[in-house]
């Protein structure tokens, strides 16, 4: 009694060390991952002064009631013209 009592008692011991062995791990992993990823894309990035998602602010403007209309960060698309869709395959 006294002995399986003991086994039973390492064993939760073990279960606990291996899944806090584990976490810690997986954490230190992603986070180099992130950083060496991240990283690796950005600082050229920055230092190009590329921005991969432009937002553009657009001032607010007045519609035809005298009313402004909400400022939006959408950017103004070109109008294509009907022959780049008579052609597209």
């Amino acid at each position: 009694m006294l002995v399986s009592s003991f086994w039973k008692g390492v064993k939760k011991g073990f279960h606990l060390f291996g899944s806090t062995v584990s976490n810690t791990i997986i954490t230190i992993l992603l986070f180099i991952t992130y950083i060496i990823g991240i990283g690796i894309v950005a600082v050229p990035a920055k230092i190009a002064k590329k921005e991969f998602l432009p937002f553009m602010h657009m001032s607010s403007t007045v519609n035809q009631n005298n009313e402004k209309e909400p400022e939006t960060y959408w950017i103004k698309r070109k109008q294509s013209k009907k022959e780049d869709f008579e052609r597209m395959f």
